[in-house]
């Protein structure tokens, strides 16, 4: 869950992540379940579904105007930590959660990004 909040900055959204890629995993449990590390196939799907909701995002802010919403504002230190993540490439700020939420390594997480330097 602290992964899928790192890739989308939202709770809510994070939990609807999660929840869909264990559907998905339990759907495909044929397959996850003989993988040597299904979480790491939880956390691609995630990132595929974080990457597909930005998109999203993206194109419906493109073509709808601003609305104004009555929330209260984030701190400064989580405006200021999601500026800097949006700063960096998608890869580098997947590498970063996997570091910092989630504790891999930086060996494994080369290896969950099919890094060459892996092998």
């Amino acid at each position: 869950m602290h992964f899928a909040y790192a890739m989308t900055g939202d709770l809510s959204t994070a939990q609807d992540l999660a929840h869909e890629a264990y559907i998905r995993a339990w759907r495909n449990w044929r397959h996850v379940g003989g993988l040597d590390r299904p979480e790491q196939w939880l956390r691609l799907v995630v990132t595929r579904l974080a990457t597909d909701r930005w998109r999203k995002l993206r194109t419906v802010a493109r073509k709808t105007p601003r609305e104004v919403h009555n929330a209260p504002p984030p701190s400064e230190d989580s405006v200021l930590l999601v500026t800097a993540l949006r700063r960096l490439p998608p890869l580098q700020r997947r590498a970063i959660c996997l570091f910092y939420l989630l504790d891999l390594s930086i060996a494994e997480i080369a290896i969950e990004d099919g890094s060459p330097r892996a092998r």
